[in-house]
């Protein structure tokens, strides 16, 4: 019962963790609680720093009702004591568990303690409230509180850039994050740029070692597949599940994650076999992991709906879109950006079976939300306004799916490039628009600009391109 015993114990619980066995960093705290719990003489204090770190790896191997059990355990015991310093890292580590939780509100209540605290104790201008600060603004983007969030981001930048010489790391995370502002914000290139020069930053500091890097190594890859640089996009985005794999174990939902990021590259570039098998393998895990019906699997029925609309399954396409509307209802509320995703997705898919009324119904809710959330410029509000589009292009609503058409692509053009598929996608609905209307002169024009695009760029697999070429022909 001794404290070198228990210190003894728990490093080699962290040293199991390092070599990513989490099972055995289980049991050996798990062993720990009992000492500490056994023992009513023991220091609370270290006991509820304990049981922090224990619900960490009960997160970690699956165990989400007995973590959120010891967080809970471990903030109870530090109101007994009242000890302000402590308090704040419980708060701090509850809030990115209730994150991954799916439970943002519940973890911007305990951001927002640990703010509080962290000014109280260390002051306005400290690195630890400039951290709380940017955990806020991550939790209030994925709630699409945009401006508050953007005012956190730069509020904790600055604080970090008047350290930049003391701590490069938060620094170069701090700069990650205000890129994750203009990501939000549609601001491709500028996110891309500020990200690349925190991975160059993290790289000449400490390698490719460590979570930090591998995290924005991805999020590059992201962003380089939205702009269409899918080259550059995949190795980033293989690179990085590779790392994943390495550091914690195939059976993680760190490397779910990347299967997923790999999912939807091969998505974006039309290849659905490819972005199906990803999809299911990063399933699989996640399913293991949480069971069936947990905020952490929702991304992946999403994402299978939409391949399976793809591949023309539409029964199962139809079963994964209303499972994950449900889900996100129910985790996210009705007016959520996701939410308002999958009522689209679920709409374009109605649009293949001919259901026009409940497509446009549920588009029309979507474009509704997204109105709320989103600038009009945004490429997110851009994509609903294309689904109506196409919805009256097959409804034979001509003018009016050219209306909507060439709001997207001004919008596509502003954000992306003349170059950009999507850009090239919009020239193509339209140009299709003037093949029905047999306005062939304007069809010819429109495809002749594609086809010398599509020239310009190696990637001539993608099924958009095979499209064009067989109308111009």
């Amino acid at each position: 019962n001794s404290d070198l015993h228990i210190k003894c114990l728990l490093n080699i619980a962290n040293l199991h963790a390092k070599k990513s066995d989490f099972k055995k960093s289980l049991s050996i705290y798990k062993k720990v609680f009992n000492i500490y719990k056994s023992n009513k003489n023991s220091n609370k204090i270290k006991f509820a720093q304990m049981l922090v770190s224990y619900a960490n790896y009960q997160q970690l191997n699956g165990m989400f009702s007995e973590a959120e059990e010891s967080f809970s355990y471990s903030e109870k015991l530090m109101k007994e004591l009242g000890d302000l310093d402590e308090n704040e890292s419980i708060f701090r580590k509850q809030s990115i568990f209730q994150t991954k939780m799916g439970n943002y509100q519940i973890a911007e209540n305990k951001i927002r303690k640990a703010i509080q605290i962290s000014s109280k104790i260390y002051g306005k201008n400290h690195t630890i409230y400039a951290s709380n600060l940017y955990a806020l603004s991550s939790i209030l983007r994925l709630q699409n509180k945009f401006k508050e969030a953007k005012k956190m981001s730069n509020e904790a930048y600055l604080i970090y850039k008047s350290k930049e010489k003391s701590n490069r790391i938060a620094y170069f995370l701090a700069l990650s994050n205000l890129a994750s502002q203009y990501f939000s914000e549609g601001n491709y290139e500028k996110a891309k740029s500020l990200k690349e020069t925190a991975l160059n930053g993290i790289y000449q500091i400490k390698g490719e070692l460590g979570v930090n890097y591998i995290s924005i190594l991805e999020s590059i890859g992201r962003i380089n597949t939205k702009l269409g640089y899918y080259e550059i996009a995949i190795k980033q985005l293989k690179k990085g599940a590779s790392l994943k794999l390495n550091l914690f174990g195939e059976k993680s939902n760190s490397y779910a994650s990347s299967l997923s990021n790999l999912g939807s590259f091969y998505y974006s570039t039309g290849d659905f076999i490819k972005s199906f098998q990803y999809h299911q393998k990063s399933l699989k895990i996640r399913e293991d992991l949480f069971g069936r019906n947990h905020f952490n699997i929702i991304s992946s029925y999403s994402n299978l709906g939409s391949i399976y609309n793809e591949l023309g399954n539409y029964d199962l396409s139809e079963y994964y879109l209303k499972k994950c509307i449900q889900l996100r209802k129910k985790y996210l509320g009705v007016n959520h950006s996701l939410y308002a995703y999958s009522l689209n997705a679920l709409g374009e898919l109605y649009i293949s079976l001919n259901r026009y009324d409940e497509a446009e119904l549920l588009i029309n809710s979507a474009l509704k939300i997204n109105r709320k959330i989103y600038d009009q410029s945004h490429p997110y509000y851009a994509s609903k306004l294309l689904t109506l589009g196409i919805l009256n292009k097959r409804k034979m609503n001509y003018d009016k799916s050219i209306y909507y058409i060439e709001q997207v692509k001004n919008i596509y053009k502003k954000k992306y490039g003349t170059k950009h598929l999507y850009y090239v996608n919009t020239i193509s609905e339209i140009s299709e628009i003037f093949l029905m209307q047999e306005k062939y002169r304007k069809a010819y024009s429109l495809l002749k600009k594609i086809v010398t695009l599509n020239n310009r760029n190696n990637d001539n697999s993608h099924p958009w391109k095979y499209k064009v070429d067989l109308n111009f022909k």
